[in-house]
């Protein structure tokens, strides 16, 4: 997932972003964690401890696959 794009969930695109959450799955060990998609703080995985998403002062820098939106 790009920055730059929209999070897409079945065709839909989320336009509020103030409240979502993400599931996201660990590239490293394939742990599923949810994130929030604003994150102000690094978020790490609780299995292995590798980065998952980054804060950049908006929203969050999102390092694993995306496997469900909460809204």
């Amino acid at each position: 997932m790009k920055l730059e794009e929209p999070i897409k969930l079945e065709n839909q695109k989320l336009k509020n972003y103030d409240k979502v959450f993400l599931k996201v799955k660990c590239l490293d060990c394939g742990n599923e964690q949810i994130i929030y998609i604003r994150a102000s703080t690094e978020v790490r995985c609780e299995v292995c401890g590798a980065t998952m998403a980054k804060p950049t002062g908006g929203k969050a820098l999102i390092r694993g696959e995306v496997m469900e939106v909460f809204e």
